[in-house]
Order: structure tokens, then C-alpha cells, then sequence
């Protein structure tokens, strides 16, 4: 760290903000079909030509947009990531990123009361708005990391997975479409639910993925039912006692030799890497008793519990994938 590097950081926020006005202004999706100058795109979004010129350039700047002559288009990054309604459009995460900005706006008052903010900020937002946001964002991410978890699995060795917490169906429409035979049940709120099977509907893998409602701290996962289970993003919500319960369901509900995959932000030690102690502050202002674990930690619940041969990967996006055999 030096000078350049610290001023680089108090204004690393600048950039972010950029991301998610262009995103929210769809700039990337208008510039899809073809290339546009200011006024049109000006025109087109209600924006001042002026102002619209210098944001657009900034664009370019950030390496999201390609300027020629007076033309503005976009990078093949672009067209590929934050384009909408295409299959690899990640705007629904930039959107909840944006969304949490107005929880770290607060975060000092979080690590002064050690309580999250979350609650009393978003208390008079639309549930329903806030729920699909958040799927939705999931499904963007889990699309990126799948199939990184579909290559430290062989995958055509199973044929009946449980997806606990599946969100969106991201992992099970992946792991289904990697081998035909399998059967993935997907474990999940009612609420989330509603838009899980729009998810799957439209990955025309129905055939292969059900789903059930349920709690999972109050209900039970079954017994010897599965050859697979996992569990993606949920462990950070949670307290240990909790998560050591629904861990030792999921032993339960796994047949003999039947796999355990955690995958989840966790700590190496207590301040790397960076992504999970970021989250963890996220967690801080978010839940009541969430938090982000060490990898050791989460190891040592499995070999409590009776998981054997327990390994870890890590994935590009920093997160770990913790995988324990019965």
C-alpha cells in the first residue's frame, strides 16, 4: 500500500456508482443492436447532451463501452454481461449491489452497536421487490461459479441431489444439464420458490429438477435419501449452532458414501481474502447472527458431525467449495 494506492481506494466508490447508474439506465442494452451517438442515446434515455457525453466517456474510460468518431458502442464484455434477457446478463447482481449501497451508508452505526441496519432501513420497501432482486442477483452469480463446482464433482456419478437453499435453481439446472440422469430437489422458502420454477421452465429442465418448501432449521431433509446434497450461500446467514443442525440433517438425509458440498465466502484466517472480510461486514449489517466462518471452522462442523475425506477448492470468485463424504 502507498499513497496512489489509498487515494486509488477512498475513491474506488466513483466507479461502482458509474456501473450501477449505466446499468440502471439500460446503456448497454440500447447499444446492443448498433451504435449510437450522444444525441441519440441523449434522446433516447431523457438525458442532458452535455452531461450525457462526459458520463458515456467515463464509460469508456472503466473499458465498458468503445468510442469511434462520435460512436459509442459497446465492448464484447458489455454485450456479453450486461446486456438484459440475454442468458449471461449479470445486471441483476449490479442492481442488488446497489441496493445494499444505502446498508454501508451506515455501517459505522453497525460497528459501533454491533447490530444490523438492514431492517429498520428496508422496513417500509416492497418484500416482494426486495426477495426478487436478491434471487435474482443470485442466479447471476451461481450462473459464473457452477460450473466450477460441476468440474470438482464427477458428476456423472450421481443421481439424486438435494439443493438446499437452491435460490434460483443456478447449481441444479447446471449440475442437470451436466448429466441427464440425475434428479435434483431443490429445498427452498415457498416465496422463493414462485421464482425458482420460472427459472427452471425456462432452462427446459423440469424433467429433471422438482422442488419442496420448507424451513431449514424446522423441517427435515429426509433420511438416506440422497447421493448429493448441497448447500450454496446459506451457512453466512446463520448462527454456528444452526448451521452444525442443519449440517448434521443433511448427514442425515445422505446415503452411505454420499457427498456433502459446501460452498460459501468463507475466511482462510481471520483477515484474508479480502472478498470474505468484506462480506462478513455485509453479514454484520445484514443479519441478526449471520457472519462469514473460517474454513476451518466449517471443517471441523463436518468432522464432528462424521463426514470423512473432507476437501476444499477455491473458486475465481474467492469462495470456497468444502466437499465431506459419509
Amino acid at each position: 500500500m502507498n499513497a496512489i494506492n489509498l487515494i486509488n481506494l477512498a475513491r474506488s466508490y466513483w466507479e461502482s456508482k458509474v456501473l450501477f447508474v449505466s446499468v440502471r439506465l439500460k446503456i448497454f442494452t440500447i447499444l446492443h443492436t448498433e451504435d449510437k451517438s450522444v444525441s441519440a442515446i441523449a434522446n433516447i434515455l431523457s438525458l442532458n447532451p452535455n452531461s450525457a457525453k462526459r458520463f458515456l466517456d467515463t464509460l469508456v474510460s472503466l473499458k465498458l463501452l468503445q468510442k469511434e468518431g462520435n460512436f459509442y458502442k459497446n465492448t464484447s464484455f458489455s454485450n456479453l454481461y450486461l446486456v438484459e434477457n440475454k442468458d449471461s446478463y449479470l445486471g441483476n447482481m449490479v442492481h442488488h449491489c446497489e441496493s445494499l449501497w444505502k446498508c454501508w451508508e451506515h455501517l459505522e452505526e453497525s460497528v459501533k452497536s454491533g447490530k444490523p441496519v438492514a431492517f429498520k432501513l428496508f422496513k417500509n420497501s416492497s418484500y416482494k421487490h426486495r426477495l426478487k432482486d436478491y434471487v435474482y442477483a443470485m442466479h447471476d452469480i451461481g450462473s459464473v461459479v457452477a460450473d466450477e463446482i460441476v468440474s470438482y464433482l464427477n458428476i456423472s456419478h450421481y443421481k439424486n441431489m438435494l439443493d438446499l437453499g437452491g435460490g434460483s435453481g443456478a447449481y441444479s439446472i447446471i449440475l442437470a444439464k451436466n448429466n441427464p440422469n440425475l434428479k435434483a430437489t431443490i429445498f427452498e422458502l415457498s416465496d422463493v420458490l414462485k421464482h425458482t420454477k420460472k427459472f427452471i421452465q425456462k432452462a427446459k429442465t423440469k424433467n429433471q429438477i422438482s422442488t419442496i418448501p420448507g424451513n431449514f432449521l424446522e423441517d427435515s431433509f429426509g433420511k438416506e435419501e440422497y447421493d448429493l446434497i448441497l448447500i450454496s450461500n446459506l451457512i453466512h446467514i446463520y448462527d454456528a449452532t444452526n448451521n452444525k443442525e442443519i449440517i448434521n440433517k443433511t448427514h442425515r438425509a445422505l446415503a452411505k458414501k454420499g457427498k456433502i458440498v459446501i460452498h460459501n465466502l468463507v475466511l482462510n484466517n481471520e483477515t484474508t481474502p479480502k472478498e470474505a472480510t468484506l462480506f462478513d461486514l455485509n453479514m454484520l449489517m445484514g443479519t441478526v447472527s449471520g457472519r462469514v466462518y473460517t474454513q476451518k471452522e466449517v471443517k471441523n462442523w463436518l468432522k464432528e458431525i462424521g463426514f470423512r475425506n473432507i476437501k476444499s477448492y477455491t473458486t475465481t470468485l474467492k469462495t470456497k467449495v468444502i466437499i465431506g463424504v459419509k
